[in-house]
This record gives structure tokens, C-alpha cells and sequence, in this order.
């Protein structure tokens, strides 16, 4: 498609979606390897599942503040940082495999290359935007992106496992920590960029200028701006709206591994490798998700699709709790995953609609940490309420509770959903489209 190739052209945004996606590859093959050393080390499930839940502790905590770090420094330094810190931990996983070292050793190591992630997120969802050049690219880049994504999902653990057996884990952490390297290369290629938001001159026009948070002191950028408050800047409540559905979603499509394991070993009877096939269905669906959404991202009226994209997610839910075996449970798997995608992405794309460049970071930061808790609500609670009143009918609430979200979302956000029609997205016309300085 024209958009597509359009954004091809854009150097810049090619480069770094190209060097994110390596990274990305990388640091799934890193997980695979991860998990398989610490339950060769230890022989205990439980330190598995223990080391994965301490991992999304540092986004709960640092999401927000790495948001903020977004919005005060060039976004391309805050990924290197982000990249460089991961990779010497990388290399400090393969020297204690190398050496024998301990378990503890080898899960705290992990949680402060963990501790480095949350720059990433809010960094790059405020950069990608910040380099496209109209708002026009703004759904392409992130269908790009989502694409990316899934297909790391997909390749991550294939790599691992070929690493894994053909050499090592600490072979794994090693390639890892090289994709940084590259990462970081390809980065400093991309031009500077510095967060700014563009504002409603007096006349009507559309003047870029630094947009400061009473609260937060100076912004970013040359010179000073003009102090406004929050509210006058950002359409608070199309934010707002935005993280009430990301609740539910997130919630939702956390639960699936552990609602791929209830499923295979507990209703089907069909032992790990079912649970590792259902699994795989998230990939699948992903890949799926991401080629329908790089359609759908270039309506100009958005709502439908979040409508559509919503309504299939609730009803792949109610199909998986139904499920009368693998088969179905697989493809429903798979559905929800492509309709979550979708949503993503679209929510992405309003996102950068409604929020000046000048917040992107920190809203960023907050959306991740809304994102996290909601993940983390459905992994705690989903097994809780599927022994207790059965999985069918916990997926039936999970389904009422997305289409109720989404509805109250639409309702606040409005007429933000609607792409290139020149309407104001925030209270006084701010419109969210960052340039390279």
C-alpha cells in the first residue's frame, strides 16, 4: 500500500523500528534461556514462577518516572541507556553461568537488567511518533510496530531453542547483549529529537513550543515555554478513557498463559506439550492481528474499528471458556490475541492524536504501569476465580467487563478517534505532532 511504502521512505523511523525489532528478537530469546537456566539450576517451578513475577515489579514502580526521563531528554539517549544497561547484564548472566554461579545471583542479575526495561517502553512510543512526518504515518508506524512485535514473538523463542540446543544459554545472553550493541549503533544514526507540543497560536495557527507541567518545572527543549496547566494541554479525559479499557484488555490477555496451562492440563488432559501448543496460539494470533490491523489503522474514523476490534476480543473470550477441545481452544486463542492487537495498535495511534509530544513520555509511562497492573490483576485472579466458579464463566465476566470498558472509553474519548479531520484533540486545539529538531 501507498501508506506503507510512503513510510518506508521516512529513513529515520525505518532505521529505528529496524533496530528495536533486532533488540527485541534478542531479548525474547533471552527470556527462553532465561527460564530454562534458572529451572535447570534450581529443578523447582516455583523459583520459575517467582523470578516471573518479580520481573513486572520494576515496571509497576519505574514506568512513571522513565515516562517523565522520556519527556526531559533526547528519547534516542534514554533508549541507549536503556540498551547499554542490559547488555552489560547480559554479559554478566553468561560469566555467572560460565562460572557457576549461584541462583540468587543469577535472578537478581535479571531483575536489574528488568530494571532497565521500563526506559524502553515510554521512550519509544514517544520517539516513534516524534519522527513521522504528518500525522498520516502515525497508524502505519504503529501497525509497523505491532508487526515487528508479534513476528519477535515468534522468532525469539525458534532462536533460543536453536541456541539453546545447538550451543548454550550463555551463548543466548551473549547474542542478546550484541543486539544492544547493534540497537545502540543504529540509534545514534537517528537524528536528535527533543520532546515539544504543538499549540494554538492566538491567531489559529499552530505554534510549537515547549509545554512545562506547573508541577514539574522547566520542560525540555530550547528556552523556556509558557506555563500552562495540565488540563489546558492535554485532553485528560480521552486519556483517561483510554486507561480504563487498558485495564480490562491487559487483564484479559495477561490471563491467557495461565489459561493455556487450565486448558491443556487440567480440561483437556492433554499434558505439557498441549499447554506449550495453546501458547503458541498467542504468536499466531499476534502475526494475524497485526496484518488486519495494518489495514483497519488507515480508516480515518477509528471508533468502528475499536468497536469491531472490542466486540471480537469479548467474543473469542466466551469461545475459549466454551472451548470443547484443543482445536477450538487454539483458535480462539489465536482470535483474541489478533482482536487484542488490533486494539493496541489502534489505542496507540490515538494515544499520539490526543497527547502533545511534550507528555508523550510520562502518559506513556502511566499507560505502561495501567498496562502492567492490569496484566498482573489477571495472572493473580484468573486462577483464583476459574477454580471457584469455573473457567467458562470467568470468561464470560472478562467479556462483559471489555465491552462495558470500551463503551465507557468511547463515550470520553469523543471525537478523538477520528484521524486527520483538523478537530482540536485537546482542550485548546493542541494537536500531537512531534518533529526532529
Amino acid at each position: 500500500m501507498a501508506a506503507y511504502r510512503r513510510l518506508l521512505g521516512n529513513g529515520p523511523l525505518s532505521r529505528l523500528l529496524l533496530g528495536e525489532f533486532i533488540s527485541l528478537v534478542g531479548d525474547r530469546t533471552y527470556l527462553v534461556a532465561l527460564l530454562v537456566l534458572l529451572y535447570r539450576e534450581s529443578h523447582d517451578a516455583t523459583v520459575v514462577a517467582v523470578v516471573g513475577a518479580i520481573r513486572l515489579v520494576p515496571y509497576l514502580l519505574l514506568s512513571i518516572p522513565a515516562g517523565f526521563t522520556a519527556d526531559r531528554f533526547d528519547r534516542r539517549y534514554v533508549l541507549i541507556v536503556s540498551d547499554i544497561g542490559r547488555g552489560i547484564c547480559m554479559l554478566i548472566l553468561a560469566a555467572l553461568v560460565v562460572t557457576g554461579g549461584s541462583v540468587l545471583a543469577i535472578a537478581a542479575t535479571a531483575f536489574v537488567a528488568g530494571s532497565f526495561s521500563p526506559l524502553f517502553h515510554p521512550a519509544l512510543r514517544a520517539l516513534i511518533p516524534s519522527l513521522v512526518r504528518d500525522e498520516s504515518e502515525y497508524g502505519p508506524a504503529n501497525s509497523a510496530w505491532g508487526t515487528l512485535d508479534s513476528l519477535s514473538m515468534v522468532v525469539g523463542p525458534v532462536l533460543a531453542g536453536v541456541v539453546i540446543g545447538l550451543a548454550s544459554v550463555e551463548i543466548a545472553f551473549a547474542l542478546n547483549a550484541a543486539t544492544f550493541a547493534l540497537d545502540v549503533v543504529i540509534l545514534l544514526s537517528i537524528p536528535a529529537t527533543r520532546a515539544r507540543a504543538s499549540i494554538a497560536a492566538p491567531g489559529g495557527a499552530a505554534a510549537t513550543a515547549v509545554v512545562p507541567d506547573e508541577s514539574t518545572g522547566p520542560g525540555p527543549g530550547p528556552g523556556p515555554g509558557p506555563r500552562r496547566r495540565l488540563r489546558d494541554v492535554v485532553n485528560l479525559p480521552a486519556v483517561s478513557g483510554l486507561m480504563i479499557q487498558v485495564v480490562l484488555t491487559d487483564m484479559a490477555f495477561g490471563a491467557l498463559d495461565v489459561v493455556a496451562v487450565i486448558l491443556a492440563i487440567d480440561t483437556f488432559r492433554g499434558g505439557e506439550a498441549a499447554a506449550g501448543y495453546l501458547t503458541a496460539a498467542i504468536g499466531v494470533g499476534g502475526v494475524i492481528g497485526s496484518l488486519v490491523a495494518g489495514v483497519l489503522i488507515l480508516q480515518r474514523r477509528l471508533r468502528p474499528v475499536v468497536v469491531v476490534a472490542a466486540a471480537s476480543f469479548a467474543a473469542s473470550l466466551i469461545l475459549l471458556g466454551l472451548a470443547p477441545d484443543l482445536a477450538v481452544a487454539f483458535l480462539a486463542m489465536a482470535l483474541v490475541a489478533a482482536a487484542n492487537l488490533v486494539i493496541d495498535i489502534v489505542r496507540m495511534t490515538i494515544f499520539q492524536l490526543i497527547v502533545p509530544d511534550a507528555y508523550r513520555g510520562r502518559f506513556g509511562g502511566l499507560m505502561m504501569t495501567t498496562a502492567v497492573a492490569g496484566e498482573a490483576l489477571g495472572v493473580l485472579l484468573v486462577p483464583i476465580l476459574a477454580a471457584t466458579l469455573g473457567l467458562a464463566f470467568v470468561m464470560n465476566l472478562l467479556a462483559a467487563g471489555v465491552l462495558a470498558t470500551t463503551a465507557l472509553a468511547l463515550a470520553l474519548l469523543g471525537t478523538a478517534t477520528n484521524q486527520g479531520d483538523g478537530e482540536s484533540r485537546t482542550p485548546e486545539g493542541a494537536n500531537s505532532i512531534g518533529k526532529p529538531a
